[in-house]
């Protein structure tokens, strides 16, 4: 491929710090494709007028509250609401390489295998567990089921509450109206007034919703 061509790379054009297999989209993870410089003549000129376009105006993620179904589908790795976490430990590997967590939903799915494990051998918190899932695990070379999903839970709660889909779903820093304030926004509405913002407002069809 020649140095100026516009064919799109996507080993190129991500930035080089970052995990191929954990990248899933730019405006809802951290992580920045380049818009200048030999990186960016990997893209095709569609794709590049699109990222400046969202950049010279702004495009951010900006859910002030989201439904728990949509919560779940973001994704696991470098989430634009959580403290970041080491992703070169051997657990936070297996989890990318051998179990392919990628979203949160597939986080929470390790969790609830685990502590939903069929009789006879319920799960223990040990690398030798005999439950189920362990043992399927070690078939599929994760040597230490359970470290791995410690890790998962762990990564779950480094999210924010706002998006945490284990947090309460009513979390709005006690910013909610009362049933006054919701009755006297129905009557400035129907009056064409000014209304009082409702902190409570939840996209819940499409994450699309929150740009």
């Amino acid at each position: 491929m020649g140095k100026n061509s516009r064919h799109p790379d996507r080993r190129c054009c991500p930035p080089p710090n970052t995990n191929p297999q954990t990248r899933i989209n730019t405006f809802l993870q951290t992580w920045n494709p380049p818009v200048r410089g030999e990186r960016a003549t990997r893209l095709n000129g569609d794709t590049l007028r699109m990222l400046n376009t969202a950049r010279k105006y702004g495009l951010t993620f900006t859910a002030i509250r989201l439904a728990p179904h949509l919560k779940v589908q973001l994704p696991a790795w470098y989430h634009t609401h959580a403290d970041p976490r080491p992703m070169r430990g051997q657990t936070a590997v297996c989890l990318i390489r051998t179990h392919q967590a990628r979203t949160v939903a597939d986080l929470l799915d390790m969790l609830n295998r685990i502590q939903n494990a069929p009789y006879p051998y319920p799960h223990i918190p040990s690398q030798w567990c005999l439950c189920q899932e362990c043992v399927r695990g070690c078939t599929h070379e994760c040597r230490n089921r359970h470290a791995c999903s410690t890790e998962a839970l762990e990564k779950i709660q480094s999210i924010y509450p706002i998006m945490n889909p284990l947090g309460p779903n009513d979390w709005h820093e006690n910013l909610s109206l009362t049933s006054s304030r919701k009755r006297m926004n129905l009557l400035a509405r129907s009056n064409n007034d000014a209304i009082l913002f409702d902190p409570l407002i939840t996209s819940k069809n499409n994450l699309s919703e929150c740009f």
